[in-house]
């Protein structure tokens, strides 16, 4: 769920489906956004989601911030929301980068976003999917030769905006590659389940 004027744009849910559901706002810049609802068997009504609010300054700047991925720590109480921005410094390519912003407990405010270096380089890095556990984290990157996960994965065309399966085994992504239907299909790529502490296997060729 994307659009052409904010790349790396993306919805997520939290993890009991309830919320935040941050989304961007389809502007000349872009915001996050987050919405909440009472039930997550409903998506309208007086239980479905609310209107969204906009998450405010200290995480949203004056550049575009989009493509958000929720990651909740049980273990600690702390949810961390990464992010995309196009900040556009001088010398800085296309300028998106990875941030990041946490806060403790269902009920905090996020504080101000920090970039995450290891995730970032000088090229467009954008959307990101994070495993459950928290140890493994894929990225649409320009950087040369990385998409999104190396080949088999990677095809010469755009291959982008990563969406990793509850128990890690799935990865979804779309793909402008020869051989699809439209201008940006999905694909599919599949491995064994990754184990908690070791190196992910080696992912299939994408389907």
């Amino acid at each position: 769920m994307g659009h052409p004027a904010a790349p790396g744009a993306q919805h997520q849910f939290s993890r009991d489906g309830r919320g935040p559901k941050p989304h961007p706002r389809w502007t000349q810049d872009a915001d996050l956004f987050v919405s909440h609802r009472d039930d997550n068997r409903f998506d309208s009504g007086p239980k479905g989601w609310q209107p969204a609010e906009n998450l405010g300054c200290v995480v949203n700047s004056p550049f575009k911030d989009a493509g958000p991925t929720y990651f909740e720590d049980e273990a600690t109480g702390i949810t961390t929301l990464y992010f995309t921005r196009q900040n556009n410094p001088p010398g800085s390519d296309q300028g998106w980068d990875i941030y990041a912003t946490a806060r403790t407990g269902d009920e905090g405010a996020f504080g101000p976003p920090v970039l995450v270096p290891e995730l970032s380089s000088p090229y467009r890095d954008t959307r990101t999917a994070i495993r459950r556990d928290g140890l493994e984290i894929f990225l649409s990157s320009g950087r040369p030769g990385d998409d999104v996960g190396g080949p088999p994965i990677n095809s010469a065309s755009f291959d982008g905006a990563p969406a990793l399966s509850f128990d890690g085994t799935e990865l979804y992504f779309f793909s402008a590659r020869p051989g699809g239907i439209g201008l940006n299909d999905l694909y599919c790529t599949t491995r064994q389940r990754p184990g908690r502490g070791h190196p992910a296997p080696s992912c299939g060729e994408s389907k």
